[in-house]
Parts: structure tokens; C-alpha cells; sequence
């Protein structure tokens, strides 16, 4: 299930979310967007923080 759901994570925010966002606004601020969404996605989690997503929306998100 941990595959299924990174891939269409990946799916999601690259392959979608980045490309629409990419055409319309630039690179800079598509991978901005997208890793801020990638660490929201991720507040659903059980444990979860701010501080988590925002950890993942850097270290996931951004490189």
C-alpha cells in the first residue's frame, strides 16, 4: 500500500500539479507550489506537525 500511495503521490505532484502550474506560472514558482502541497499532504498522517510538513515540503518537495 506505501508504494501505491508514493506513487501516485508523485503521480499527483509532478506529473499534474507541477506541469499545469509550470505553463502557467514558471518553474520557480510550480516546484514552490508543488512542495508546499507535497507537505500538506502529509498533515493527515497520524503524529503529524507543522514542523514535519513543512521538513518534508523541503527535504521531499523541493530536492
Amino acid at each position: 500500500m506505501a508504494f501505491t500511495s508514493a506513487i501516485f503521490e508523485e503521480i499527483l505532484m509532478r506529473g499534474i500539479v507541477f506541469r499545469i502550474t509550470e505553463e502557467k506560472l514558471g518553474s520557480y514558482f510550480a516546484l514552490f507550489i508543488s512542495a508546499i502541497l507535497f507537505g500538506a499532504m502529509h498533515l493527515g498522517n497520524p503524529n503529524s506537525s507543522l514542523t514535519a510538513a513543512l521538513g518534508l515540503a523541503i527535504q521531499a518537495g523541493l530536492y
